[in-house]
């Protein structure tokens, strides 16, 4: 398993959302909160920020995100960092052992590596 990047996650509320003013929020004005999720290996971003949108909660999410429901300039979406954590989602590159990879998986994966370096 060869961790190829890390991505920092910021919470996601609606404009209208007590906290959207912010620059950041604490941990603890989050407590109370209700969160919605991707579930995990599901990478349903379209689907969580359509649920953040509708006002069924708030969430973290990467924040490269480019869906238009969070960047478009009429967006009532709002990414806001929490302060004294560093969340984040770390992407991995998993492939089998050399003796049950075909050649050209094992070519890809060399030029995967060759293109974006492992993060350390």
């Amino acid at each position: 398993m060869t961790r190829l990047a890390r991505e920092p996650l910021h919470l996601v509320c609606r404009a209208d959302h007590r906290l959207s003013e912010q620059a950041q929020v604490s941990m603890g004005q989050l407590a109370n909160e209700r969160f919605v999720e991707v579930p995990p290996g599901d990478g349903d971003w379209e689907l969580f920020l359509e649920l953040v949108n509708a006002g069924v909660g708030i969430g973290l999410a990467p924040v490269g995100l480019q869906y238009p429901v969070l960047s478009a300039p009429a967006s009532v979406l709002r990414l806001l960092a929490v302060a004294g954590v560093r969340p984040e989602r770390h992407i991995y590159w998993i492939l089998p052992s050399v003796g049950e990879t075909s050649p050209a998986a094992r070519r890809f994966a060399d030029q995967l590596l060759r293109l974006h370096p492992a993060d350390s």
